[in-house]
């Protein structure tokens, strides 16, 4: 449940729910801008979230941390935004799917382990690549990233890449002193 605006101050309470999910700033400053054009007013979740792991995002494709940006209207104002966004013609599988009335058969939960499991893993093996230089995350790093390389083939091979650069580095260092 939300408090909204003016209402927060009523003391009432007021359900909203998440019409648009993308990772795409522009996708969904549009989706806002076309509903609150039609007097639908908007929430929007994720849109100027300050990204701490950057560099995750430019290899994920989306902010591991904060999530997808969600634009969210009144629960009443669902079905008539669903109306304007097509009638916009933005498809309808452009559109949450949770939008909709709740599916009665059982979500596949092993789908959202594994996707979990894959961010895991992503931003682990970033963090011991960046941290290679001091040559322990490194020696850590390789059993990791030889399981990213299973998912996410290249994105593995770049992090390699990186933690070898920076664990050299880092023994050059050491020895030279």
């Amino acid at each position: 449940m939300t408090r909204t605006g003016g209402d927060a101050a009523a003391g009432a309470t007021m359900e909203t729910v998440c019409i648009f999910s993308s990772d795409d700033e522009g996708e969904a400053e549009t989706i806002r801008d076309v509903l609150e054009k039609h007097d639908i007013p908007t929430l929007v979740k994720n849109l100027y979230t300050q990204n701490l792991f950057s560099g995750i995002k430019m290899y994920t494709g989306r902010d591991v941390v904060a999530g997808s940006i969600q634009v969210f209207v009144r629960e009443d104002d669902l079905e008539r935004g669903l109306e304007v966004l097509k009638g916009e013609g933005i498809a309808p599988e452009e559109l949450v799917q949770e939008a909709e009335e709740p599916s009665t058969e059982p979500r596949d939960d092993s789908a959202d382990e594994r996707r979990i499991e894959e961010k895991r893993l992503v931003y682990l093996g970033t963090t011991l690549a960046v941290l290679s230089f001091l040559i322990l995350p490194y020696l850590v790093s390789l059993p990791l990233l030889f399981r990213l390389v299973k998912i996410r083939q290249t994105l593995a091979v770049m992090l390699l890449s990186l933690g070898t650069v920076l664990a050299v580095g880092g023994l050059v260092f050491l020895l030279s002193r």
